[in-house]
């Protein structure tokens, strides 16, 4: 797994930060490309062909970087030149970039790309280098940087959950996962099809008739109680009917392929301060686990959200043991 790394920039403002990045990814082994000598003029066939031989095109996005400029042509002949080559790019989005400022139609297309955006200075090594790592094409330099670090990273809900379920359970063996309640995922079709390539499910909801429920939903959660405690039932009644089909199944037609998985579902009564969703891999190191800290807005798409990945052991093994705990000692099942 030999591949090479484009870094796009413009001069005026993002040269020192893109010899900075430079530097950082070659120390871990990346194979690195940047245009240091000449970024204007003639879009040279030097440059064509490093972003042709690369997987990933890095496009640092400083202040009005996206404004088209007839003196400096050759930053966006690099970007349109990536996307018709179909290349993993990750626009990375600097302080003084501004979403606000004016950007050429065009490049519009840039920010629809999953990106990395910049931090201070302390959490430089500790949080951007690791989420943009995360971003490459899988390499021998990123499977090195990941077997070497153990760290977790914090976001927000609506970023983590830009890559879709489907993409993060494949090649899922094992899916655990306890919350208030959800909806978007009971509601989801692809249990029924992850049931079929054999996936464990273990699901656990709070119950909806327990206090902890009533407390969520009228100081935890946002908008208007009955609603809510209406999707805590939701959640419940949704699960059981599918808990009861499976079932169903199991003694009416065990050869239906429904029946290769698993589908154990429980409640408690217990508050739950944290969604957890635990992801088990064929490969235990591609396992992961992501955690929604509930808060007083919770609705809010904004609120915080780790991402922690089996390296990170500590991490991975409390929060295991803590779905493992509510499980095992403080839950009880849903019966069909």
């Amino acid at each position: 797994m030999s591949n090479s790394v484009f870094i796009s920039y413009r001069r005026d403002y993002g040269s020192d930060f893109t010899s900075r990045l430079h530097e950082k990814l070659v120390s871990f082994g990346f194979d690195v490309f940047y245009d240091a000598s000449l970024h204007s003029g003639r879009f040279r066939e030097e440059i064509k062909q490093e972003i042709k031989r690369s997987s990933d095109f890095l496009v640092v996005l400083t202040k009005n970087a996206l404004e088209k400029r007839s003196e400096d042509e050759v930053f966006f002949q690099e970007i349109q030149l990536a996307i018709k080559l179909k290349k993993n790019i990750i626009p990375i989005f600097l302080n003084n970039f501004n979403r606000k400022d004016e950007i050429c139609s065009d490049m519009q297309i840039v920010l629809d790309y999953q990106g990395v955006s910049e931090v201070a200075p302390q959490f430089y090594d500790g949080v951007f280098i690791p989420q943009l790592i995360f971003l490459l094409s899988d390499s021998t330099a990123k499977q090195n940087y990941l077997s070497k670090h153990s760290f977790s990273y914090l976001s927000t809900r609506k970023d983590l959950e830009k890559e879709p379920l489907i993409t993060r359970w494949e090649n899922s063996k094992v899916i655990k996962s306890c919350a208030f309640y959800a909806n978007q995922i009971v509601n989801s079709d692809l249990i029924l099809g992850k049931l079929r390539e054999g996936v464990h499910f273990k699901f656990l909801i709070v119950d909806p008739e327990s206090d902890a429920a009533k407390d969520a939903a009228k100081y935890k959660l946002d908008g208007p109680e009955f609603l809510e405690l209406r999707s805590f039932n939701n959640s419940y009644n949704i699960l059981k009917d599918k808990l009861d089909y499976i079932n169903y199944l199991r003694e009416t037609n065990p050869e239906d392929a429904l029946c290769n998985g698993v589908l154990e579902i429980r409640k408690t009564q217990m508050h739950i301060p944290t969604a957890i969703m635990i992801i088990e891999k064929e490969n235990a190191d591609e396992n992961s686990i992501k955690v929604d800290i509930y808060t007083y807005d919770t609705a809010n798409p904004d609120r915080r959200s780790i991402m922690i990945n089996a390296n990170d052991i500590d991490n991975y093994q409390f929060f295991d043991k803590q779905f493992d705990l509510l499980w095992n000692n403080y839950s009880e099942e849903i019966l069909s």
